[in-house]
């Protein structure tokens, strides 16, 4: 289903893994207690290629299902490699270092984030991105996906 979601335009199917998302953050009380839901951002030239960002999607269907406020607080300002085709953690980490940034006018600072992505493998994309948003005060960010690799 991510694989639909993401490289076949199956947008539809976002509902349905943000509702299980969602679910996940219903029965977690450090997630529930969230002040915003951010998506892990794609650079615009994917979003052009692609037409949408996956995780901005799915981040939009728990904001929605959670009630917690929607807030895309991050761009991403390098056009990475994907991650897929990268095998050790440090080259992984190497490639996103300095990929996010916050859009301007956003405040964080004192608040709690949850950060959405569709998949985990390393965790280096969150972590790169949870970092920045930390840099920019923060109190805690914590991260969801759908799967982990």
């Amino acid at each position: 289903m991510i694989q639909a979601l993401k490289y076949n335009g199956k947008t539809g199917l976002a509902r349905l893994l943000g509702d299980a998302l969602t679910r996940l953050v219903e029965s977690d009380p450090v997630l529930a207690g969230s002040d915003h839901v951010c998506p892990v951002p794609l650079h615009p030239a994917r979003i052009r290629e692609r037409g949408y960002n996956q995780a901005f999607l799915l981040a939009s269907e728990v904001a929605k299902g959670t009630g917690i406020g929607f807030c895309d607080m991050l761009v991403r300002v390098r056009n990475t490699r994907t991650q897929t085709g990268i095998l050790g953690n440090d080259e992984r980490k190497r490639n996103l270092r300095r990929a996010f940034k916050l859009r301007t006018g956003i405040q964080v600072s004192g608040s709690r984030v949850l950060l959405v992505d569709d998949v985990v493998t390393s965790g280096a994309t969150l972590d790169s991105a949870a970092r920045q948003l930390l840099g920019a005060g923060a109190r805690a960010v914590v991260g969801i996906a759908v799967a982990a690799a």
